[in-house]
């Protein structure tokens, strides 16, 4: 029984592992409206006035849907 149960507690924690692992990936990429929250403006005026301004951290390469690494993104912003 206790063979078991270990077992099962090691899995559970494999998979809390993994899902901390995943959240915290996505924590680090930031998308327009991650963005746009965090600024407390529109998505509209990130796409239009922010991102494209001279000095703001280039998206993450071969993604989808333009991504920034958030830490990048609150120097900058910091910064400015």
């Amino acid at each position: 029984m206790t063979a078991t149960l270990d077992i099962k507690t090691m899995q559970e924690a494999a998979t809390a592992e993994a899902l901390r692992a995943v959240q915290s990936a996505a924590a680090r990429w930031w998308s327009l409206e991650d963005i746009a929250l965090q600024m407390r403006l529109s998505k509209s005026h990130v796409a239009q006035q922010i991102v494209c301004q001279p000095g703001f951290p280039p998206p993450v390469p071969r993604s989808k849907q333009p991504r920034w690494v958030a830490r990048d993104v609150v120097a900058w912003f910091e910064g400015e």
